[in-house]
């Protein structure tokens, strides 16, 4: 399990969960508006995005400890760094997989997140697009933003502040010309375009602001980190004699060169 990016306050324990929950798709941020909170979500690679779901997921999981079984969130959460690596690694419909019911709050809150993590990794497409899953976090965050006790919502809300920050100096998008497919004269040509809006994967350990970031050491902690997933028994991991089943090549939980 991904460590906590945040610390473990007793709040996080506070009773009762969202006492307002109305439905699954009640509280999620405002689909037709470009917020100030979409522009500090935007501009980062998608692995930088991708890590940014991953911890807020880790701030919805905790939060959710207390009133429902969360393992899979954790799962999840460290399941998106491998997916960086290889979007072959993740199986998006691995269980428990279902769609989030209306109530009670704690099965809906947390049906709701996880379905905004694994939809937005869901196999080869994302992987390989030029555009980053923007949306799918920043309708996380006002998700977890609304079942937090209220007297943790702005440590919530300092440590998102500060990871946007830090992954807009380290993992910052390139600014290309938004491509045309068919200008391109195969498809390995167009995802070669894309591939630097992808970047770079990112360790878990950039999500913990109470830790300096080593820019000489990330791909060697990343690196690291997708050889500790190959052994931890996480659901949504694909065991790596299947990996070769799904076109792999190379050593299955190794980063490639």
């Amino acid at each position: 399990m991904t460590d906590f990016p945040f610390s473990d306050s007793p709040l996080f324990d506070e009773k009762p969960l969202a006492p307002n929950w109305e439905n699954a798709t009640a509280h999620i941020g405002p689909v037709e508006t470009v917020t100030p909170l979409v522009d500090k979500l935007s501009g980062k690679t998608t692995c930088a995005t991708v890590t940014l779901l991953s911890g807020v997921l880790l701030w919805g999981g905790r939060r959710l400890q207390s009133f429902t079984e969360t393992d899979f969130l954790f799962e999840l959460a460290d399941a998106a760094f491998a997916w960086q690596h290889d979007w072959r690694y993740f199986e998006a419909s691995a269980d428990p997989y279902q769609e989030a019911p209306d109530e009670p709050a704690s099965e809906s809150a947390l049906f709701t997140i996880d379905a905004f993590l694994r939809d937005s990794i869901d196999g080869e497409k994302p992987w390989h697009s030029f555009y980053q899953p923007i949306m799918p976090l920043f309708h996380m965050a006002n998700v977890v933003n609304f079942i937090l006790p209220a007297k943790l919502r702005p440590e919530f809300e300092i440590w998102l502040d500060g990871i946007c920050t830090r992954l807009d100096q380290i993992a910052t998008a390139p600014a290309l010309e938004v491509p045309d497919i068919a200008d391109f004269d195969s498809k390995a040509s167009y995802r070669a375009y894309c591939a630097p809006r992808r970047g770079k994967p990112l360790p878990p350990s950039v999500l913990n602001l109470a830790r300096p970031v080593d820019l000489a050491m990330l791909d060697t902690e990343a690196a690291a980190n997708l050889a500790r997933l190959s052994t931890s028994g996480n659901r949504v991991l694909v065991d790596p004699d299947e990996l070769s089943d799904r076109g792999f090549e190379g050593e299955p939980y190794r980063a490639k060169s």
